[in-house]
């Protein structure tokens, strides 16, 4: 009775880390990648795919890059 309650306890540890990763990899990459970074991206990758997904056009994104790398440097003089 105790080993098919701990084999149910397993899989069912086993179903709840493959449907995190699978939401972390729908929304941003793999579920170790967003471990080990601590889930969160930079601002350029978000506009990476926002251009990606075609949700701003190319000046959008340019003149945003731009924005993104002069606040960039600005930050670290």
């Amino acid at each position: 009775m105790m080993i098919i309650f701990l084999v149910l306890v397993i899989v069912g540890i086993y179903y709840f880390v493959n449907s995190m990763g699978k939401k972390a990899r729908y929304n941003r990459g793999s579920f170790l990648e967003n471990f080990v970074s601590g889930g969160s991206a930079t601002s350029l990758e978000i506009l990476k795919k926002r251009y990606a997904e075609g949700k701003i056009t190319l000046s959008e994104y340019e003149e945003m890059k731009n924005t993104i790398l002069e606040e960039d440097e600005g930050y670290y003089e």
